[in-house]
C-alpha cells in the first residue's frame, strides 16, 4: 500500500491532497485502505484499525505535510507511517517510517525511507514510532540542504 500511495502522490499532489484531506473527510484514509483491501482474498485482507489522516502547514518554508496512518506492522518493512510533503503543487516528496528487524537487545526498531520517482532512499535508523517524531524527522530532513541518504535503491514508481 505504501508504494501505492507514493506513486499517487508523487503523480499528482495536488490530488493526492485533495482526496486524503483530513480537514474535508478525517475517514478518507480508512476508506480507500478497505477499498483496496477488497481487491485480496478475506485471510491476506489487513483491516484497517487504526488507519487516520492528518495534516499540518507547519513544516519549514511553509510546506505541508499530510501523514498517514497505518495499521500496527507486524513484519519487517511495513510502514507505521507514510508522509507527503507538497514542496509545489506539482511536486512533493514522501517519506516512510518502517519497522526494522528486531534484535533481541533492543526489541523493534525503525527505519526511515524516501520514495522518489526513480528510487527508494534509506535515511537510516528512524525515531520511535510516533507521529511526533516522525513529523520531526521529516522536518529535519527537508530543512536541511546538505541532508544526504545512506543509500539509494532504484526502482521505477513513476
Amino acid at each position: 500500500m505504501k508504494y501505492l500511495l507514493a506513486k499517487f502522490a508523487l503523480e499528482s499532489p495536488s490530488d493526492f491532497f485533495g482526496t486524503l484531506d483530513s480537514n474535508v473527510d478525517d475517514r478518507s484514509f480508512s476508506r480507500l485502505w478497505a477499498d483496496c483491501g477488497e481487491e485480496f482474498e478475506p485471510v491476506e485482507r489487513v483491516e484497517n484499525t487504526g488507519t487516520s489522516v492528518w495534516r499540518s502547514l507547519t513544516a519549514p518554508g511553509g510546506f505541508e505535510i499530510l501523514i498517514l496512518t497505518f495499521p500496527t506492522p507486524e513484519d519487517t518493512g511495513e510502514a507505521y507511517y507514510v508522509g507527503a510533503v507538497r514542496m509545489s503543487e506539482s511536486e512533493c516528496r514522501v517519506f516512510c517510517l518502517e519497522r526494522s528487524a528486531a534484535s533481541s537487545e533492543t526489541g523493534d526498531s525503525t527505519m526511515m525511507a524516501e520514495l522518489a520517482p526513480h528510487g527508494r532512499m534509506n535515511w537510516g535508523a528512524g525515531p520511535n514510532p510516533t507521529r511526533e517524531e516522525f513529523v520531526a524527522r521529516v522536518k529535519a530532513i527537508i530543512s536541511d540542504p546538505t541532508a544526504t541518504p545512506l543509500s539509494f535503491l532504484p526502482i521505477r514508481l513513476v
